[in-house]
């Protein structure tokens, strides 16, 4: 058996890009993921920044930085760009799969703490068919609605109640967008969340922490709880303190309205229906063709 061994639930794009940090590194780690392996995926398109990169850079060898980078045609510097979450996931995914380390089929559902002969502590985790694996860090990388967080007691998810939210996927024209109730017109501006970015931020600070344990325990000797207390402690402080300033500019718990119905509404209009055109036409008139 490893001397050190991490579990990850979820394999998203977060725990891909961590599962494949831990693999580049030699360490035993399994994904455990709750969806079928041949299930089809969907997903909308993802804004990626500086803080992806961040990730990608500690996680990914040169060479496959480079292929993501082709693929999606990442500029080198630090701006926002849009690609499709479910490619990205394929390129995260496929050496794992290759490598067999993701156990498709398997969701989460509670864990215990095993003490062991030699004084050491193990986390045993624990899955429907009734089958269990055993790590040193359980990692949970398995969404907003994550069953780890329930499972530790953390509150992640605050209701809103004061308002409907209606999601969907699709093209409107400008006319049509104006036939919305204004409460639907409000929903639609506010889009300031990072929650990709920053669950692939987590994974270059969870990593650093994550290598010298796994030294550690090369030498035979159990890792103690507070070795793993500390680790944990410092990449969870380094986390808040980054992720929920992202909260707080996305807007929290509160609800922010804009009220389209009036002077803002009248001239967000008349820039897309007048503004907007004469200057495509201009562009495409005017415009010279690089060689």
């Amino acid at each position: 058996m490893a001397p050190f061994k991490v579990i990850i639930v979820g394999g998203g794009l977060a725990g891909a890009l961590l599962a494949n940090g831990l693999r580049n590194n030699d360490m035993d780690v399994t994904v455990y993921e709750r969806d079928e392996r041949d299930m089809e995926r969907e997903g909308y398109q993802i804004r990626l920044g500086e803080s992806a990169m961040l990730g990608f850079r500690a996680c990914l060898r040169g060479q496959d930085i480079a292929a993501i980078s082709k693929s999606f045609a990442i500029p080198s510097y630090a701006k926002s760009f849009a690609i499709s979450r479910v490619v990205l996931h394929d390129i995260l995914t496929e050496p794992l799969k290759q490598n067999g380390l993701v156990k498709y089929g398997n969701a989460f559902l509670r864990y215990e703490i095993i003490h062991e002969a030699d004084g050491g502590e193990r986390v045993r985790a624990y899955f429907p068919d009734s089958s269990f694996d055993d790590c040193d860090i359980l990692i949970g990388a398995d969404g907003s609605r994550s069953q780890v967080n329930k499972e530790v007691g953390l509150q992640n998810l605050v209701s809103i109640n004061t308002h409907w939210a209606f999601l969907a996927k699709g093209s409107l024209t400008l006319d049509q967008v104006y036939e919305l109730p204004s409460q639907l017109r409000w929903g639609t501006l506010r889009q300031c969340g990072q929650g990709a970015n920053q669950a692939l931020h987590d994974c270059a600070e969870v990593l650093p922490e994550l290598l010298p344990l796994h030294e550690a325990a090369k030498t035979g000797v159990p890792l103690s709880t507070e070795q793993i207390r500390e680790a944990c402690s410092r990449y969870e402080n380094q986390m808040a303190e980054r992720s929920f300033a992202w909260v707080k500019k996305s807007g929290g718990t509160s609800i922010v309205n804009l009220d389209m119905d009036g002077f803002l509404g009248k001239v967000v209009y008349y820039v897309g229906r007048i503004l907007i055109p004469i200057w495509s036409f201009l562009h495409k008139t005017f415009r010279t063709e690089t060689p």
